[in-house]
């Protein structure tokens, strides 16, 4: 996966390269939504706060009225003024219910905080996270994943039924099924093939596609990330989909073991870019599939609200040829419950999106939404 933020080193004689356009853009959103808020806050402080008959704390007035002065200096300055990203002005918290103006107002804050973050504190693509972790996670935001071990959260088993489920069958004996018998099969192509050394990522890439098409299918390649609360972007090397479209497995691959960085922390700030741009509603649970020359590693991506959390659900799996069967064996196991896994993802996330459908459909009789409903059962 390569950052869209890459430039090239300037020439020792031509003229300076120009800034990144990103950079610009998000400094003239930060100062568009300053001005947007500034308009809205020189109405409600005099018609709303100070009004007699205001039912505001003395708390939320001075915050008003020093967020207004922060907004005038920044503006002023042309966006160049720094806030600490822990800054209680970053943080506040609008009363709510409240009136149709003061919900305004608490929208167009939301928005100044989302660009002034964007601008002052981006955050690095998943190639650059891959390569530059810990300085990453040393700030805010952060993932909870376990590196470094005081950022991690609640065990994913405890959070959704999926992950719990899938750790079950990856321990247990295969069961005699269909599925089970695609699982050991894709298990001895990949420790005979993935052993051997390739000639690029994207040599790897495709032999494992292949290894593992009768279980899993088409795999898509290259996904573009690309939130709006994010000045950086990037690509996902493989992912699948759910039946109504959500990515609900992510996969980064590496030629060999040492390329290119920390794989695990590049597909867990894979899942935190997409799970920005999405549904979030029942935490977005997903499977997130590294491939690190011939180890195999799957973990989970949840989001609780308020944190992205990510964890490895079984130990590494060495894709190496044994002839005592005992490493296919374990294979298998971790590629059924994978296998069974994606296809409750696949339920769980379809019956949701068919239940907003008709929910939808049921405040508006007149909508088609239905009509393009492609919710089945696999």
């Amino acid at each position: 996966m390569s950052s869209s933020q890459s430039l090239q080193p300037p020439s020792a004689h031509g003229p300076m390269p120009k800034r990144p356009r990103l950079e610009k853009s998000a400094k003239d959103d930060a100062c568009s939504a300053a001005t947007i808020l500034l308009d809205l806050l020189d109405i409600l402080i005099p018609a709303h706060l100070q009004a007699s008959n205001a039912n505001f704390t003395d708390e939320f007035k001075q915050d008003m009225s020093d967020l207004r002065s922060i907004l005038i200096s920044f503006i002023g300055k042309k966006g160049n003024l720094t806030l600490d990203s822990r800054s209680p002005y970053l943080h506040l918290q609008f009363p709510l219910p409240g009136s149709k103006f003061l919900q305004q107002c608490a929208q167009a804050y939301k928005e100044f905080c989302l660009c002034y973050n964007k601008h002052k504190y981006p955050r690095p693509s998943p190639s650059d996270y891959a390569k530059n972790w810990p300085n990453a996670q040393a700030q805010t935001p952060h993932l909870l994943c376990a590196r470094p071990t005081t950022r991690r959260g609640l065990p994913l088993s405890t959070l959704h039924d999926v992950f719990r489920e899938f750790i079950i069958r990856a321990d247990s004996p295969l069961p005699q099924c269909s599925i089970s018998t695609a699982a050991r099969r894709a298990a001895d192509s990949l420790c005979g093939s993935m052993g051997d050394a390739f000639a690029d990522e994207s040599a790897r890439s495709q032999e494992f596609d292949r290894c593992t098409s009768q279980l899993f299918g088409i795999w898509q390649s290259q996904h573009h990330l690309a939130p709006r609360s994010e000045a950086c972007s990037g690509y996902v090397d493989r992912t699948l989909e759910s039946t109504a479209r959500t990515i609900i497995t992510f996969r980064e691959d590496k030629k060999d073991i040492g390329d290119g960085g920390e794989v695990y922390m590049q597909v867990a700030r894979d899942y935190d870019m997409y799970r920005q741009g999405c549904d979030t509603i029942g935490g977005a649970p997903a499977f997130l599939i590294c491939v690190l020359g011939p180890i195999l590693i799957v973990s989970g991506g949840f989001y609780d609200g308020s944190n992205t959390l990510v964890e490895p659900l079984t130990r590494p799996c060495y894709m190496l040829a044994d002839e005592t069967g005992r490493r296919q064996q374990d294979l298998a196991r971790v590629l059924y419950a994978l296998h069974c896994g994606i296809q409750s993802l696949d339920m769980h996330v379809s019956c949701n999106h068919f239940s907003h459908l008709v929910l939808a459909h049921d405040r508006n009789p007149g909508s088609s939404h239905l009509t393009n409903c492609k919710y089945s059962r696999r």
